[in-house]
């Protein structure tokens, strides 16, 4: 999976702010970092934003430290306290504690020069000795003071860290000497960081200090059924691209006998078999460098003859579903005493049938095979047909 994080930076001039100050236990500050993590098939799934801030003197151990809370609703109005924090103005390095007097632990020292090593103890991500080596600094103007970036490696793992006098790490706040992949396969990253309200740092690929949820997404939840020996088209649907500026369609598993068009999302093929095809296409946001969603299911083949005029899909569903041991039919317009449901597989066999004279009603599949399964209710007066598909897993 390729790095979500970047040095890329929106920085908002003022100079309202001290050329002298320091700062960096500052309480007009707010910092937003987003949590993530790479499930199957890489599918990026967003943990959602957490915002933090400082507030209220404390003491341990005979010193003073600060408490930071933190947020993980959009309003901010629900704050719990995560921890402490102290900075050592003189030293410029910063301290956090779970409030342990035993467990106090060196998060950030912003005196480093290119070469030294640092031990960072976080506490918060339950990391201790991580060491990191100081490459190379540069400086940055944030707010009207010029503040050190420090580039970091970590000798014993991949990947590297930032830090920003002021600001912190590229990982957020409290993440400092964080590997990114460590976190059940994803990581975090700094969106933002604001002073009095006014935004001080942006992350320039996400440009938002709050996401919820990653885009695209794959609107298609399953593939329309094909039949034997006959030309089959599905088009994949997209939503939420509007402030996307690239992503690209990824046909990642195609059946035997089927072609996916990766411009058009296009699927389409001719089967020669029947049978449940597995069938996977992913989604990639190309302006963040990562995939967004997935549509994975199985494609259906059934003899072209053995379901005939099933056109109706919108008038009975099935819940829940996919099912297990049981399903149960719901619907609409029953206007008669008399109706045959039947129970289709994904060949086209009748494996149940049943007269109703109302709806909802409950089918017991514990004895059903897992896979696809098509519902018909026929009215027996007028030979209405309605169908709904159904999964077994």
């Amino acid at each position: 999976m390729k790095t979500l994080l970047t040095t890329g930076l929106l920085l908002i001039y003022s100079m309202t702010f001290s050329q002298g100050s320091y700062q960096f236990a500052d309480t007009t500050k707010k910092w937003n970092t987003l949590t993530y993590g790479s499930w199957a098939w890489d599918i990026v799934h967003c943990g959602g934003t957490k915002t933090n801030k400082i507030s209220g003197e404390v003491v341990l151990n005979d010193m003073a430290f600060w408490n930071i809370f933190e947020a993980i609703d959009s309003l901010q109005q629900d704050w719990d306290n995560v921890g402490i924090i102290r900075e050592d103005t003189i030293e410029k390095k910063v301290y956090f504690s779970m409030g342990d007097p035993g467990e106090i632990g060196l998060i950030y020292d912003f005196d480093l020069i290119v070469g030294d090593c640092v031990v960072i103890d976080n506490y918060y991500v339950g990391f201790e000795n991580v060491v990191l080596i100081c490459d190379s600094i540069d400086f940055l103007t944030i707010y009207g003071s010029d503040k050190k970036r420090f580039f970091l490696h970590s000798p014993d793992h991949w990947d590297s860290d930032v830090w920003i006098e002021g600001i912190g790490s590229k990982f957020g706040l409290l993440y400092s000497g964080l590997n990114g992949a460590l976190i059940a396969g994803g990581g975090t990253d700094l969106l933002c960081c604001s002073k009095n309200d006014t935004l001080i740092y942006m992350d320039s690929v996400y440009n938002s200090c709050y996401i919820q949820e990653f885009y695209p997404k794959i609107s298609s939840e399953y593939y329309d059924t094909a039949y034997l020996n006959t030309y089959y088209e599905f088009q994949v649907q997209v939503s939420d691209t509007g402030n996307i500026g690239s992503y690209e369609l990824i046909g990642n598993v195609i059946p035997n006998g089927f072609e996916f068009n990766e411009a058009t999302g296009l699927l389409t093929g001719t089967p020669v078999a029947t049978g449940l095809f597995p069938c996977i296409i992913t989604i990639r946001n190309n302006d963040l460098g990562f995939l967004t969603d997935i549509l994975n299911a199985d494609l259906p083949v059934v003899l072209a003859n053995a379901i005939d005029n099933l056109t109706d899909y919108s008038k009975i569903s099935i819940h829940p579903n996919p099912f297990t041991t049981s399903f149960v039919i719901s619907g609409q317009d029953m206007q008669h005493d008399s109706y045959i449901l039947e129970v289709y597989n994904s060949e086209g066999l009748l494996i149940d049938k049943s007269i109703i004279s109302e709806l909802p009603f409950e089918i017991v599949s514990r004895h059903y095979p897992i896979g696809l399964y098509l519902v018909k209710i026929t009215d027996v007066m007028n030979r209405k047909m309605l169908i709904c598909k159904g999964l077994k897993h």
